[in-house]
């Protein structure tokens, strides 16, 4: 009974059940090839010195990227992974709310969501593994044809074993995540959509700041914010730390000078363009709640791209930040997506206000297109921003070619822009149900 209820469960949602399914799939496939690529990677630095090429020092200064990366890709595909959990479970609130209160034990809700990960799991699993290893020949040619490497990818039990061990860990703390949720949170909760904790407002950065006056924050942010650039003209190499005295300033920007100068605006167009208003009034609410998610898109873009210029001597090296470059970006935009999804979610009561003061299902629509679209240009804007001021100074070091700079700009871009396409017609069909249940 539980199991056919939750494979129904599963049909009934095919648009977050794809997703959800989605990221597991990449994950699966990210980790298998991220540590082949890491094994590989250790053996070269380590016939190196071993050949007397190279010794110890310098491997320990230059090479042994893998475990520096491991621990970086493991937070992000962590953080992900609750983004997506979110993104998935809180779409089932009203469901699970409703079984609470028909009498469902905890141990029946419990099954009922493990059940339906699980199947998930099944799936998705060993089609990541399987394309894993489809992809390795490729990137082997890729080595040979564009890194002019000696060395391939192979298949190693070492790689295996850290694979299997770091995916158990994921999989574990999905699985205690969604179990958690029934039980940390009563039926009325879950219904009203609060079984979460809530984003707060306010600095991501803490209260370090809060003593200094708004408008001296504010410029102090701007000057944080464009002050990496200039020192990426000057050394690409330490773009790494910049990107984060950029990413406090952007904080110390958005929170200071970005959402009160919409505030004011909203207060003067409110009666004259009050669709206007309503766009401005969300945009508002998406940057307070998911500045983080943002920092984490552009930051992670930089810092690869960064790494990646301490590795041009090194083809596997290289290799195996670009494949986390590509995927990283990939799964960022899908954590903004997922993160977007889960606060519109909440918008019932917004968009029943607006039905009530007699706004149209076109303006309503007009409104949340116009969101979608100025939200996804700020963040997108801001990323390239920061990429192309990097991405041309290394390519008047000859460090990178323009082609494979513009590549670079679009594997970041592309995800981004594919992610608001979907996030658009999700909310679009949310809101359109919405606004007639309200008719």
């Amino acid at each position: 009974m539980i199991f056919r209820d939750a494979m129904r469960s599963l049909k009934d949602d095919p648009a977050h059940t794809f997703f959800y399914l989605l990221t597991f799939f990449i994950t699966t496939m990210f980790m298998f090839l991220f540590f082949n690529i890491a094994e590989c990677e250790m053996a070269v630095n380590q016939d190196i010195i071993m050949a007397d090429l190279g010794n110890a020092g310098e491997y320990m200064a230059n090479g042994d990227i893998a475990n520096v990366l491991s621990i970086y890709v493991v937070v992000l595909c962590c953080v992900d992974i609750i983004f997506a959990n979110r993104f998935f479970i809180r779409n089932k609130a009203p469901e699970l709310a409703v079984r609470m209160i028909c009498g469902a034990a905890f141990t029946q809700m419990t099954a009922y969501l493990f059940l339906q990960t699980t199947v998930l799991l099944l799936i998705a699993l060993p089609l990541g593994i399987l394309a894993g290893a489809a992809l390795i020949p490729v990137l082997n040619r890729i080595l040979a044809v564009y890194l002019s490497s000696p060395f391939t990818v192979t298949i190693t039990s070492g790689a295996i074993v850290k694979f299997t061990a770091i995916l158990v860990t994921v999989l574990f703390w999905t699985t205690t995540l969604n179990l958690s949720y029934v039980y940390q949170n009563e039926a009325s909760k879950i219904l009203n959509g609060m079984g979460e904790e809530t984003d707060k407002e306010g600095s991501a950065f803490g209260s370090l700041l809060k003593k200094i006056p708004g408008f001296l924050k504010g410029i102090a942010g701007i000057v944080l914010f464009l002050l990496p650039l200039s020192e990426f003209i000057k050394t690409p190499g330490s773009a790494a730390l910049w990107v984060i005295v950029g990413m406090l300033g952007l904080e110390m920007m958005v929170s200071n000078a970005l959402l009160p100068g919409i505030t004011k605006v909203m207060k003067k167009k409110a009666l004259k363009m009050p669709v206007k208003a309503v766009v401005l009034g969300l945009l508002r609410d998406d940057f307070t709640k998911m500045k983080i998610t943002l920092y984490l898109f552009i930051g992670n873009a930089v810092l690869l791209t960064a790494l990646l210029v301490s590795r041009m001597d090194n083809a596997i090296a290289q290799l195996l930040i670009l494949v986390t470059y590509a995927v990283m970006n990939f799964l960022q935009a899908m954590t903004i997506m997922f993160h977007l999804q889960t606060l519109l979610s909440s918008r019932n009561n917004e968009f029943h206000v607006l039905d009530q003061l007699g706004f149209s299902k076109k303006q309503c629509f007009s409104a949340i297109r116009k969101e979608m679209i100025w939200f996804h240009v700020l963040v997108g804007g801001t990323a390239l921003l920061y990429m192309a001021v990097l991405l041309t100074a290394l390519v008047t070091r000859g460090v990178f070619t323009a082609v494979s700079s513009f590549l670079m700009i679009l594997v970041m871009l592309v995800p981004l822009l594919i992610a608001g396409i979907i996030s658009f017609f999700i909310y679009r069909k949310a809101i359109q149900v919405r606004v007639a249940e309200g008719q």
